[in-house]
C-alpha cells in the first residue's frame, strides 16, 4: 500500500504517516519500495516467518517452487507442460492453479501460510494495467487479468513481472550481480530482452516494460520480425532466428540446443552463426551500457551455455562501439542461477518486500538433487514465426 493511501485510510497527514513509516523501517518492522511509477512510495510489513512461492511461466511450460522461511526449506515441481493453443489463457491459468495446489500439498501448506506468489512471464508486462503486453506470441493472454484471476482462485496475493526483470532481480541478489548495485541481465533465449537492476532497484521504466532490446533495430534491411520491425536484434540473434538460419542453410531438423552443443565442440557453421548473434548482441547492449554504465552485463538463458563462443563477441562489439571510459568499468558474465534465475526472481518479487531470504546465499539457493533439471525433452520449443514475436525472454 501506498504512503499516500495509508494516510487516506487512516485520516492522518502524508507527514505524520511518513514519519511513522520511517521510524518502522529504522527498526526493521516494514519494508518501503518505489511503486511501478517511481513515484509513489510502497509500503509493506516485513515477516520472519511464511512460505513464499515462485511461478515461472514460458512459452509452453510452466515451473514453480516453494520456499518456506524461516528454515528456507525448498519444494519443487515437476515442470507443467501448457496448452498449444496461444489464442485463450483459460486452459493454462488452469494448468497453473493445478500446479500450485499440488505445490501447496507436497509442501504441506495452505493458502493461509503463503505471503505471496510471484510469477514470472515471457512476454512484457504492463505495470499499469496489470495486464500482459498484447503480442502476436500469446494473443489470448493479453485480455486477461491473469494476477488477480490466480489471486482469486489460490486465495493468495499474487505479483508478477516480465521473465527478464525477473531474472536480473534474482542474479542481483543471490547470483553474479549480488557484490554490485547495478546491473544488465541479458534473457538470450528464444526471444531477446533486458532487465535493469540500478541503484539496487529493480527499473521498470514507466510502464513497467524498460529493457526491449530484443526490439531495437540492427540492420534496417534485414528480416522482418514479427513485431513488424526489420532487422531487429529478435529477427537476426534469437535462438528462433539461430534455428531459421540453420534451417535456410539445409539443415532442418537442427535445434537450439544442438546448434550450441555443437558451437561448443567447434563445429565452424554453428560457431558462425552463435558468434555473429554475439556481435549483434554486443551492438545493441553498446548503446545500454554506453547510456547506463552499469558495473556488470549478466549473459543468462539458452544462448549463455554457448559460453565463449557467444561472450566473446559480445565483449568485442562493446569494446569497439564504446568509450573505454564507460565500458572499462563494465565486467560480462554468465548468469550464476542459470535456469533457476527467473524461476527464483519470481521468488525474490514476494519475498524482498517482507524481508526473508536476504542473505547473500541462502541454503534454499540451490534446487534439489532430487529434481530433474528442465531441459529440451520437457519444453516444446516454438515452430512458427510467433516465437520472434515481442517475448522478452523464455519462449
Amino acid at each position: 500500500m501506498s504512503q499516500a493511501m495509508l494516510a487516506r485510510t487512516a485520516g492522518l497527514s502524508r507527514q505524520t504517516v511518513h514519519n511513522v513509516v520511517h521510524a518502522l523501517t529504522v527498526t526493521g518492522q516494514v519494508h518501503v519500495d518505489q511503486g511501478a511509477n517511481g513515484r509513489e512510495t510502497l509500503v509493506s510489513l516485513r515477516a520472519t516467518t511464511g512460505v513464499v512461492i515462485g511461478v515461472d511461466l514460458r512459452y509452453d511450460v510452466a515451473r514453480a517452487v516453494l520456499i518456506e522461511f524461516p528454515g528456507g526449506t525448498r519444494t519443487d515441481t515437476e515442470p507443467t507442460l501448457l496448452s498449444a493453443a496461444r489464442d485463450a489463457a483459460t486452459e493454462d491459468i488452469d494448468a497453473i492453479v493445478r500446479l500450485v495446489e499440488r505445490l501447496m500439498a507436497d509442501g504441506g501448506v495452505t493458502p493461509a501460510d503463503v505471503l505471496g506468489l510471484g510469477l514470472s512471464l515471457p512476454q512484457p508486462y504492463d505495470a499499469r494495467t496489470r495486464l500482459i503486453a498484447p503480442t502476436p506470441l500469446m494473443p489470448g493472454w493479453a485480455a486477461e487479468p491473469v494476477v488477480p484471476l490466480l489471486a482469486e482462485r489460490l486465495g493468495v496475493a499474487v505479483v508478477a513481472e516480465n521473465d527478464a526483470n525477473a531474472a536480473a532481480l534474482a542474479e542481483a541478489r543471490w547470483g553474479a550481480g549480488r557484490d554490485c548495485a547495478d546491473l544488465v541481465y541479458v534473457m538470450a533465449a528464444y526471444g531477446l530482452g533486458a532487465g535493469i537492476v540500478a541503484d539496487g532497484r529493480l527499473f521498470r521504466g514507466g510502464t513497467g516494460m524498460a529493457g526491449e532490446i530484443g526490439h531495437v533495430t540492427i540492420d534496417d534491411r534485414g528480416p522482418v520480425c514479427t513485431c513488424g520491425k526489420r532487422g531487429d536484434l529478435s529477427s537476426l540473434a534469437s535462438g528462433r532466428a539461430l534455428v531459421n538460419q540453420m534451417r535456410a542453410l539445409g539443415d532442418t531438423r537442427a535445434t537450439l540446443d544442438e546448434i550450441i552443443a555443437s558451437a561448443r565442440a567447434g563445429e565452424v557453421l554453428s560457431s558462425r552463426l552463435i558468434a555473429d548473434a554475439g556481435r549483434y548482441i554486443g551492438m545493441a547492449l553498446a548503446h545500454v551500457v554506453g547510456m547506463l554504465a552499469p558495473s556488470l552485463v549478466v549473459l543468462g538463458g539458452p544462448l549463455a551455455a554457448a559460453g565463449n563462443v557467444i561472450t566473446d563477441p559480445i565483449a568485442a562489439a562493446l569494446g569497439d562501439m564504446v568509450i573505454h571510459p564507460v565500458v572499462g568499468g563494465t565486467r560480462l558474465e554468465v548468469s550464476a542461477l542459470g535456469d533457476d534465475a527467473a524461476l527464483l526472481g519470481a521468488v525474490a518479487l514476494v519475498a524482498e518486500p517482507y524481508g526473508v531470504g536476504t542473505e547473500a546465499s541462502p541454503s534454499w539457493l540451490l534446487p534439489p538433487v532430487s529434481r530433474p533439471p528442465h531441459s529440451a525433452a520437457t519444453s516444446r520449443a516454438p515452430t512458427d514465426a510467433r516465437s520472434d514475436s515481442t517475448e522478452k525472454g523464455h519462449s
